[in-house]
């Protein structure tokens, strides 16, 4: 899909991608992008033209996945040509996972077991991206024979912390070296904790003048945002969207994703790659990577006063910082995308030499 107008033909790394116009579903603070349903028809053109061995699908809510299912029922779609579901959440059948509006929540209640199931079941392999998502997928019904566990990968060598860059940055940014930085990373969205984080930072603020917040990313409640921290604007900078997150990443001190629904929160887990102190809600995918008080901190979803404590105890212990920043880059060694890759690879060749 193509929400930010980009060129709807690209070649990238010799992998030809295909961007479809999208139109956007917005409700409060929330932003749903789809495609048109014409574009039905450039997905089977495509795919007739392309002739793929084999089709994945990514997350059964997307309609590009639905867009599949039809495709498939219509028989654009050969039965010939395997389908792989990858599956990074099962929204609204993960336990104490909410996207914090009743309509979206119960649409997603009432969607997942449904279409949502059928979408699924055409799949001949789903992919899962956590073990912590066997329990949307036994809640959904999937049959577990297809089930694979393929982990979620990144770049571990380029968020390798590098003094070079925290020195670099800070520079830039006019944050000394004795303070202590806080970070989010991501869309500024309700979903992501921003109001707990807001919260939590009007409190620790006053509390501790040696804290500096930083906020990477964009989203629909940037301006609420800044309006509520209004007093402490000399304190929290906005960098918006950014290219060079594995450069700014050294600068930071301590990275919070307090989200209310995660797949597996890619930015907290570049920042265990990074070697920073992370602060993660205790759901979805985080738990594969922070374990508590060894790889990170886990704090239990939309409660802003744990997120308060567990801000000060990392701000007012370098020590602690440090060892966990050090357990958390030796645990993810294990999630490099070229293992990643590797693991899709073998699905693949399992699935057309079947």
């Amino acid at each position: 899909m193509n929400p930010d107008g980009l060129k709807a033909s690209d070649n990238i790394d010799d992998v030809q991608v295909l961007r479809l116009p999208t139109t956007t579903f917005r409700y409060a603070s929330y932003r749903y992008y789809t495609p048109y349903p014409w574009a039905l028809a450039t997905i089977i053109r495509e795919v007739r033209s392309f002739g793929p061995d084999a089709i994945n699908f990514h997350t059964y809510e997307y309609p590009t996945s639905i867009f599949t299912f039809l495709a498939r029922k219509i028989g654009a779609i050969s039965s010939n040509v395997p389908l792989v579901a990858t599956l990074d959440s099962f929204p609204g059948l993960m336990p104490n996972e909410r996207y914090g509006s009743f309509l979206i929540d119960g649409a997603l209640r009432a969607y997942s077991p449904s279409l949502g199931r059928a979408v699924v079941d055409m799949a001949d392999k789903v992919i899962l991206t956590s073990k912590q998502h066997l329990i949307g997928a036994m809640r959904m019904g999937i049959d577990l024979d297809k089930i694979v566990l393929i982990r979620w990968g990144i770049d571990i060598h380029r968020f390798r912390f590098s003094p070079e860059n925290r020195k670099a940055v800070r520079e830039e940014l006019g944050i000394s070296d004795d303070e202590v930085v806080v970070g989010f990373i991501g869309r500024m969205t309700y979903a992501k904790g921003i109001p707990f984080l807001v919260k939590s930072l009007r409190k620790v603020l006053p509390r501790r003048p040696e804290v500096r917040a930083v906020f990477i990313g964009d989203g629909p409640m940037r301006p609420l945002v800044e309006e509520l921290i209004r007093e402490f604007r000399e304190r929290v900078l906005f960098l918006g969207w950014r290219y060079d997150v594995d450069r700014l990443m050294s600068a930071l001190d301590i990275c919070v994703l307090p989200s209310l629904i995660e797949a597996v929160g890619v930015s907290a887990l570049e920042a265990c790659a990074n070697g920073r102190a992370v602060i993660t809600t205790d759901i979805g995918g985080f738990r594969d990577y922070i374990i508590h008080m060894r790889t990170g901190v886990l704090i239990p979803p939309a409660d802003h006063i744990k997120l308060v404590e567990a801000i000060e105890m990392l701000v007012d212990n370098p020590g602690l910082r440090e060892e966990l920043g050090r357990n958390a880059s030796s645990f993810v060694s294990s999630f490099d995308w070229e293992k990643t890759a590797d693991k899709y690879e073998r699905l693949y060749g399992e699935l057309l030499r079947a």
